[in-house]
C-alpha cells in the first residue's frame, strides 16, 4: 500500500457488487412478503396492517444486517473511506435495530393484544399501548444513558518492549529472547490497556449484543441440537394409515381431550386468566397453551393418517433437511472448538478458508456459504425458543404454521430475530475473522465492543461460547433420551386440568 494521501487510495466499488446487492434486498423482501401472506392467520388477513408492516420490517432489518458482512469484506477492498463509510451505514442499521426494538415492536404488540380485547376501541388501544410504550422507553432509556457514562470506555490491549541491541560476537546479528520481540532484537514486552471513550450509537450496539448473547445462547444452544433431531423424528414418527377401529379410537379419544380443554378454556377465559400478570397464572395458561397446540398437532396427523398417511414429499424432504441440519450443526461445533477456543498456531481455519476458497472459486460462492451458516444459527434460535416452550412450562409458546400464525406471535418471534440478530453477527465476526479481516464491523466488534468495561469479561474468557458449545452437547444428549416434547397424551391433558383446579 503506498503510504500518502488515502484518497490515492481508494477504488471504485464494483458494479457488480452494487447489482447483486440491489438483487438480494430485493429478493429478500419478496420472501418476507411471502412467509408473511403464507404463515398469517385467517382472521388477520385484511386487517392488522401496522403489525405486518412492522413485521416486513423487523424481518428485513435483521437479513440486512447478517448479510452486510459479506459486503463489508467486499467494500472494504476498495479503501480506507469505502470502510469509514461502512462503519457509518452498520452503526445507522444497529440503531434502527434497537429502535424498532424498543420503540415500534412493543406499541405494536400492545396495540394487536388490546385490539383483540372485548370493548376496546381504537383510541382506548393507543392510549392503553402509549402508556406502556412510555415506561418501555424511559426504563430503557435511563439504564442506557448511565451505563454509557459510567462504562462506556474500551479499554484497548496493547504491547510496549524495551530494547538493548546486543550483537553477537563476530556475526552482526542479534538475540531475540521474547515470542513478541521484533526478530533480531532483545528485548522484553509489557501488555498495557489505552482507554477510550466509545460514542453513544457503539455502546448501544455493544449493550444490544450483550443482551442479546443471553437469548442466544440459551436459544441457539438448544436449536442446533434440537433442529436436526426434530427433523429426523418427523420423518420417523410421520403418520401412516390406520386401520379403521384405530382411527375410531384415536378420534374419540381427541374429541375428549377436546371437551376438556374447552371447559378449562371457558374458565379461564371467565375468570380472565390470561390477563392476570402473576408468574403462577402465566404459568396455568401456558400449559393450557401447549396441550391446545399438541392437540391441534395430533388431530392433523390423525387427518392425515386417514387420507393415507399424507404428502410423503413433506417427510421425506424434512428427512432431507435433517442430514444438511446435522451437517451444519457439526460443522460450527467443530469451528467453535479448533478455531474459537484455540489461540496461535492451534488455530484451524477451517471455514474461514472454505468461504475463501469457494470466493476465489466463483465470484459470491462463499458468500452464500456463509449466509447458509449464518442464518442456519436464526433458525436454529426459533426452533431452540419454540423447544423450550414445549418443555418448560414458564416459556410461551408462539409456534410459527402455514395459515394458523397470529401477529402477535408474529412480532414475538421478529424481536427474538431482531435481538438474536446483533449477537450472530459478533459471532460470525469472530468466527470468520480471517476472512472479515480488516472490515469496519472487525473494528465496531472485535476492537471497541468486546473491550467495553465489563463487558470485557465475557467477551475475552468466551464465556458465551463455552455455554453455547455445552449447551449444545447436553441437548443432543437430553434428546437421544428424551425424544419426544411430550408423555402419554392423558397425562398431558390430566396435568393442564390439574395446574388449573389447584389454581
Amino acid at each position: 500500500r503506498v503510504h500518502g494521501d488515502s484518497r490515492s487510495e481508494e477504488c471504485m466499488i464494483s458494479p457488480v457488487l452494487i447489482i447483486c446487492a440491489s438483487i438480494a434486498v430485493l429478493a429478500i423482501l419478496v420472501a418476507n412478503v411471502y412467509v408473511l401472506v403464507y404463515f398469517q392467520h385467517e382472521d388477520d388477513k385484511n386487517q392488522a396492517w401496522f403489525p405486518k408492516i412492522v413485521v416486513l420490517l423487523g424481518l428485513f432489518l435483521a437479513e440486512i444486517s447478517v448479510m452486510m458482512l459479506p459486503f463489508d469484506v467486499a467494500i472494504s477492498e476498495s479503501g480506507q473511506i469505502h470502510r469509514d463509510n461502512m462503519e457509518i451505514l452498520w452503526q445507522v442499521i444497529y440503531m434502527t435495530i434497537v429502535g424498532v426494538l424498543v420503540l415500534v415492536i412493543p406499541f405494536a404488540l400492545f396495540y394487536y393484544e388490546s385490539e383483540t380485547a372485548e370493548d376496546n376501541k381504537k383510541s382506548a388501544q393507543c392510549v392503553q399501548a402509549l402508556q406502556i410504550e412510555a415506561c418501555t422507553i424511559v426504563v430503557v432509556l435511563l439504564t442506557l444513558l448511565l451505563m454509557f457514562f459510567l462504562l462506556g470506555e474500551a479499554l484497548i490491549p496493547y504491547w510496549s518492549y524495551t530494547t538493548t541491541f546486543e550483537a553477537k560476537p563476530g556475526t552482526g546479528d542479534y538475540t531475540a529472547i521474547s515470542p513478541h520481540c521484533p526478530s533480531g532484537f532483545q528485548c522484553s514486552g509489557k501488555q498495557h490497556n489505552i482507554e477510550i471513550r466509545t460514542t453513544f450509537p457503539v455502546y448501544t450496539m455493544g449493550l444490544a449484543s450483550f443482551l442479546g448473547w443471553f437469548f442466544f445462547v440459551l436459544f441457539a444452544g438448544v436449536g442446533l441440537a434440537a433442529l436436526p433431531i426434530d427433523l429426523f423424528n418427523e420423518f420417523r414418527f410421520r403418520p401412516r394409515k390406520l386401520p379403521l377401529d384405530e382411527f375410531v379410537r384415536k378420534r374419540t379419544e381427541l374429541n375428549k381431550r377436546s371437551s376438556e380443554l374447552k371447559t378449562a378454556g371457558e374458565k379461564i377465559l371467565q375468570d380472565k386468566v390470561h390477563q392476570s400478570k402473576k408468574k403462577k397464572h402465566k404459568k396455568v395458561f401456558n400449559k393450557f397453551k401447549k396441550a391446545v397446540y399438541f392437540l391441534e398437532r395430533d388431530w392433523e396427523k390423525l387427518v392425515e393418517s386417514s387420507k393415507g398417511g399424507g404428502n410423503p414429499l413433506v417427510y421425506y424432504g424434512c428427512l432431507f433437511l435433517s442430514f444438511f441440519a446435522f451437517a451444519f450443526t457439526i460443522c460450527w461445533l467443530i469451528h467453535i472448538a479448533a478455531f474459537m477456543f484455540m489461540k496461535g498456531k492451534k488455530r484451524n481455519p477451517f471455514l474461514n478458508n472454505l468461504f475463501t476458497d469457494l470466493d476465489s472459486s466463483f465470484p459470491f460462492l462463499g458468500t452464500v456459504f456463509y449466509g447458509l451458516f449464518s442464518f442456519y444459527l436464526i433458525w436454529a434460535t426459533i426452533k431452540g425458543n419454540m423447544k423450550m416452550g414445549l418443555r418448560f412450562m414458564w416459556f410461551t409458546i408462539h409456534p410459527m404454521k402455514l395459515g394458523q400464525t397470529m401477529m402477535n406471535s408474529f412480532l414475538f418471534n421478529v424481536a427474538l430475530i431482531l435481538l438474536c440478530s446483533i449477537p450472530v453477527v459478533q459471532f460470525c465476526t469472530t468466527a470468520f475473522s480471517l476472512y472479515a479481516h480488516g472490515t469496519a464491523i472487525e473494528n465496531l466488534f472485535g476492537i471497541q465492543i468486546t473491550n467495553l468495561k465489563f463487558l470485557r469479561y465475557f467477551f475475552a474468557n468466551n464465556v458465551f461460547l463455552y455455554v453455547l458449545f455445552s449447551l449444545t452437547g447436553i441437548t443432543f444428549l437430553y434428546l437421544m433420551a428424551f425424544p419426544n416434547d411430550k408423555r402419554k397424551k392423558k397425562d398431558d391433558i390430566r396435568d393442564s386440568e390439574d395446574a388449573w383446579m389447584a389454581f
